[in-house]
């Protein structure tokens, strides 16, 4: 809508497309660079996943908030040793941004930096020094579950909808779905 008000709505939209596919790809850069400390080719086959069946429906708030979940995770990951009020500052402006651009990208953001914050770093074991380092995590995340808590509740019915379990053998693959099977 802000670029709507500075240029025709096509136009706007075309822009905002660009930026997030480039935010998607670069966002995959960022956090190979920081996760193994180096540039690699690997992730440009980002690229080939862009165009796919979510964009093709339309959930172009999902997408954006994707491309803002790959660069907080860098940015976490870039942070690690960094003092904790810095973390937890722009992990906070982060998480909340994130939850405000699509919901499920919020949830993948909290699994993505709780996982990351609970992974081994060496041969240790489940302990308070895991949790220590979960902590800070969790704190950033307060503010969306807020958020969510406090919203409105939908008007629609009560009743939740699945697909067949077979369905989900499909799902792997719409990456790479396009029009045409």
């Amino acid at each position: 809508p802000l670029l709507a008000q500075a240029m025709p709505v096509e136009t706007a939209m075309r822009v905002f497309l660009g930026a997030m596919l480039l935010a998607l790809a670069g966002g995959c850069l960022a956090l190979h660079r920081v996760a193994f400390q180096r540039w690699s080719l690997w992730p440009l086959f980002a690229f080939l996943l862009l165009y796919n069946r979510i964009l093709l429906w339309g959930f172009l708030n999902y997408l954006a908030g994707l491309a803002l979940m790959l660069w907080a995770l860098a940015a976490w990951v870039a942070m690690e040793r960094k003092p904790i009020l810095w973390r937890l500052a722009i992990g906070t402006s982060a998480a909340t941004a994130i939850y405000l651009a699509h919901l499920a990208a919020f949830g993948c953001y909290a699994l993505a930096i709780v996982a990351f914050s609970l992974a081994p770093r060496t041969a240790e074991r489940f302990g308070l020094e895991k949790l220590g380092r979960a902590l800070p995590a969790l704190v950033t995340l307060i503010p969306g579950i807020l958020l969510f808590m406090a919203g409105p509740t939908s008007a629609a019915s009560k009743h939740f909808g699945y697909g067949t379990p077979l369905r989900k053998f499909d799902l792997p693959v719409s990456i790479f779905d396009n029009y045409n099977r």
